[in-house]
């Protein structure tokens, strides 16, 4: 289940990006939203477990940073292109 979560938290991050190059702010937002809880659900997932798998939590590291570029890259588009 856990998997599956980190999968559709990706998925929600991608959209999100995606609804905030065609400036659907507040849409991006909820997405994203949902994303971060889908992540938190996931690391409470691994932690919960009796044996802790080291490439899910590597995977949970790696989607939450990778959401982090991803969000910081596309969150002001218009102020990289102001300059």
């Amino acid at each position: 289940m856990t998997t599956w979560t980190l999968w559709t938290g990706a998925l929600l991050v991608v959209i999100g990006s995606a609804a905030l190059l065609r400036r659907r702010v507040l849409v991006a937002r909820v997405l994203w939203l949902l994303a971060a809880l889908a992540f938190v659900a996931a690391g409470i997932g691994v932690l919960t477990t009796a044996v802790i798998s080291l490439p899910l939590l590597l995977a949970l590291v790696v989607a939450i940073v990778v959401t982090l570029v991803l969000v910081t890259a596309t969150i002001h588009p218009d102020r990289t292109r102001a300059r």
